[in-house]
């Protein structure tokens, strides 16, 4: 597992400080991403190989699922601190997932990620003096991606789990992809339709859009570590919990901007 994502996190990491100096066209950066497939043979082979339909479009779904968190990481890095941040809290909470399991190598690589994530936080916190850029945030996408399957495939934890912790993310991304593919926007060009871009043209800070970011990522976290071995019943309460609490939030940001539109 460990080399085959440090070399492929290497090559993500080339294509993206590619793209920063030459800008690449956003076909040819599709395309490259597609490689992720190699990092997916193994988790994906049980499923691939199994002779039920339904298990071959779970397999390449899931292949779809890691290209777009691949993506989404990228969409997200919008504001300073955000995407760095958020990979302390995300990764020190598969960490903790791991460690709760009894797998401490699995604990081990989470908690490095998660500390690297922590030294560049301390330079990327609003005011920023550096930035993450493609090169650090589709590298962290696909780690994030990668890690999950493979605690889902060895039993660690179930992939709805690593889900709900990186739910600030992919809630805002796929809903706002949605939401812009409705309008008929073109999707691959620049935008300020996140709901934390919102959140800083509503009034909000860098730094208080942030901290409101770290605080939502830290809550669905210890959710997932509280959940882990609850009876299924509350864990079913606690996705409708947190479904509501996205849908609330999301029509507390619409609330807001009508009312400052009719001011």
């Amino acid at each position: 597992f460990f080399w085959w994502r440090v070399g492929f996190a290497s090559v993500l990491w080339a294509v993206g400080v590619w793209d920063a100096l030459r800008d690449l066209s956003w076909g040819l950066r599709l395309a490259l991403y597609g490689l992720c497939w190699v990092v997916t043979v193994d988790t994906l082979s049980p499923f691939l190989e199994a002779d039920t339909f339904a298990s071959v479009v779970f397999g390449l779904t899931t292949v779809a699922a890691l290209l777009w968190f691949l993506n989404l990481y990228n969409f997200m890095d919008g504001i300073d601190g955000l995407a760095g941040g958020m990979g302390v809290i995300g990764f020190a909470a598969l960490g903790a997932l791991g460690a709760q399991a009894g797998d401490f190598g699995f604990f081990f690589i989470c908690a490095t990620i998660s500390a690297a994530c922590g030294g560049f936080l301390v330079f990327n916190f609003p005011r920023a003096r550096i930035f993450m850029g493609d090169a650090g945030s589709s590298v962290l996408g696909l780690l994030a991606a990668a890690l999950s399957l493979k605690a889902d495939r060895d039993g660690l934890f179930p992939l709805w789990l690593s889900v709900l912790v990186f739910s600030p993310f992919i809630v805002d991304a796929t809903v706002t992809l949605f939401r812009r593919a409705l309008r008929r926007e073109v999707l691959w060009r620049a935008h300020r339709s996140h709901f934390y871009q919102r959140l800083v043209a509503l009034g909000s800070s860098h730094r208080r859009a942030t901290l409101s970011e770290y605080l939502l990522m830290l809550a669905c976290a210890v959710s997932a570590l509280l959940v882990r071995d609850a009876p299924h019943r509350s864990q079913y309460i606690v996705l409708f919990a947190w479904a509501s609490t996205y849908g609330i939030l999301r029509l507390s940001i619409s609330a807001a901007e009508r009312r400052r539109i009719s001011q």
